[in-house]
């Protein structure tokens, strides 16, 4: 088969921002250009180092006397994402750090602007839908999952010399077909009319 560098993608943000939350249940996009529901929400500027997506498969060797492999147990699955959030003042992300009923947001008024406050406690992060969508010119990549929690968030500085940002890490659970996310992509490449 021919090399093709059209099928090379440079993962970049879109406008509208690389990702996106929102309730369980919300209305899943099937394919990678389809208009997002309205009720998930952009978390805005993330890191420079973008989106890990990793896949770990654990497996076990099993053994016969003499010490052939007979078969190859798959004993534990997962996929993640994982990203770092930049916009300390996003609402959104004031939530997806400390939980949705940790926050209460109060509007700006002609005197104050817009006001975040946060709790940290042991409650449990809630599981969401989550979007991660890139560009490459007319290329595009969508990333689905169902079902994910934030099941860990990294330190968080405050220093004069970078901003406040935290690493996430959202394990991804399976739907009700068994699957945990969903890889949509598109090369951009049409045959004309």
């Amino acid at each position: 088969m021919a090399q093709t560098a059209a099928n090379v993608f440079n993962a970049l943000p879109p406008v509208s921002g690389p990702i996106f939350w929102g309730p369980l249940g919300t209305a899943a996009p099937t394919n990678e250009t389809t208009a997002l529901n309205a009720a998930l929400k952009s978390l805005g500027y993330i890191g420079e180092d973008g989106v890990t997506l990793t896949e770990g498969r654990d497996t076990t060797k099993i053994k016969a006397f003499g010490g052939d492999t007979v078969l190859v147990v798959q004993t534990d699955h997962t996929v993640t994402l994982q990203f770092s959030v930049l916009e300390f003042l996003n609402e959104e992300v004031a939530k997806v750090v400390s939980g949705d009923s940790n926050v209460t947001v109060t509007p700006a008024t002609s005197s104050v602007g817009t006001r975040i406050a946060s709790i940290k406690n042991a409650k449990k992060l809630p599981h969401k839908a989550w979007v991660v969508d890139v560009v490459d010119d007319n290329k595009k990549l969508r990333l689905w999952v169902p079902d994910g929690q934030v099941t860990t968030i990294g330190d968080s500085q405050l220093v004069h010399t970078n901003v406040i940002s935290r690493q996430l890490t959202v394990e991804c659970f399976a739907d009700s077909l068994g699957n945990k996310l969903y890889e949509y992509a598109n090369n951009g490449i049409t045959t004309g009319a």
